[in-house]
């Protein structure tokens, strides 16, 4: 097991016991468990406490569990869907949505909101940024992952962005949904993890 400042990493079997041992709800234990049975080849990570990047509180408690997997690398992970209808035709199995969980989704825009809300981008699909996956930070009762294009931000100041509510769709109701949907992980150096059954 190798520790930095702010993170754990460990093996599968050590990922378990994380998730085995936390005071999680057991939902989410299991959604959490099922996502390290499909990849048990992969390396994980867990928060030793809140990160520097601002964050959802709901995801800063999953995160001091399994934050998530093959840490310090680029990685792209590729869906089987997702689990609620998003209102544009997108072919999943097409993209590759790039992982980034940053509240600085480009150079354009120092922030993007919803409403009143930043988002933290989660995913992109970077070819196009034609596929942007994000949460809200700052309401505790929104777990949802919003789904849109980056076309549709529109310029609200100097340094912001904001995204019409009518371009957004709700396409997983939680971080864990949306590790329930990943089919397959590729690696920096090229390698494509595919589920197991």
């Amino acid at each position: 097991m190798a520790n930095s400042a702010n993170q754990t990493v460990g093996d599968y079997h050590q990922a378990q016991g994380w998730v085995d041992t936390s005071q999680l709800p057991t939902s989410t234990k299991e959604s959490l468990l099922r996502f390290l049975r499909k990849f048990p080849t992969l390396s994980y990570y867990k928060l030793d406490r809140a990160g520097t990047q601002q964050e959802p509180e709901w995801l800063r408690i999953v995160s001091e569990t399994l934050c998530g997997f093959m840490p310090n690398t680029l990685v792209w992970v590729q869906f089987d869907r997702f689990g609620h209808p998003s209102s544009r035709e997108l072919a999943l199995r097409d993209i590759w949505y790039h992982r980034m969980f940053t509240t600085e989704a480009s150079s354009e825009y120092k922030r993007i909101l919803l409403g009143q809300h930043q988002l933290l981008v989660m995913y992109s699909w970077l070819e196009t940024l034609g596929s942007m996956l994000a949460v809200k930070i700052g309401d505790v009762d929104d777990h949802n992952v919003y789904e849109f294009d980056y076309g549709d931000i529109a310029m609200s100041t100097e340094s912001d962005g904001v995204i019409p509510q009518e371009s957004v769709s709700i396409v997983f109701k939680s971080y864990t949904e949306l590790l329930d949907h990943i089919v397959a992980i590729r690696l920096e150096g090229g390698e494509i993890v595919r589920a197991k059954e």
